[in-house]
């Protein structure tokens, strides 16, 4: 179990190659933070990141700054396995995607690959995110345009 209270920027951040497990795991990120979870990879393949998430509550309060910021932002690669979620609160979204690389990016069990080279994101996961600045609600921020070209596959188990 790991908690994380009123950081001033990411609650949990991965970077470069991490490939272990985060099970009930809480972040309550204030309107000075960033993201409850930051997982980066900064590489294609030779150093993936691939974390296994499962049982996090993330709650955001506001922004001041970086109001179209994903409570969970996931980019440069990153691989892993998120499921089990519960996301709240005035964030740009609650999953951001960006820069992506040759991962296979799903919500269907039936179509990931091998690891770590699979990016899973659970549609039982809970997400109720809305924009500090709009308050529109906003699940997911995903950057689908050249050059980030995070095509997901079908949503849906």
């Amino acid at each position: 179990w790991l908690s994380a209270l009123f950081v001033d920027d990411d609650a949990f951040d991965s970077d470069e190659g991490y490939q272990g497990k985060l099970q009930f795991i809480f972040a309550l990120v204030d309107k000075d933070g960033d993201h409850a979870a930051e997982m980066d990879s900064k590489d294609d393949v030779g150093r993936r990141s691939f974390p296994k998430v499962s049982g996090a509550t993330f709650i955001k309060s506001g922004h001041s700054t970086g109001r179209g910021n994903g409570l969970v932002q996931i980019r440069e690669g990153g691989g892993g396995e998120f499921y089990n979620m519960v996301l709240t609160g005035k964030a740009g979204a609650g999953l951001e995607n960006n820069n992506c690389f040759s991962e296979t990016r799903t919500s269907t069990l039936t179509s990931i690959g091998t690891a770590p080279n699979y990016l899973y994101w659970s549609s039982n996961n809970i997400i109720n995110t809305v924009r500090a600045d709009t308050g529109v609600a906003n699940q997911f921020k995903i950057a689908s345009a050249s050059p980030d070209n995070c095509v997901w596959q079908p949503i849906g188990e």
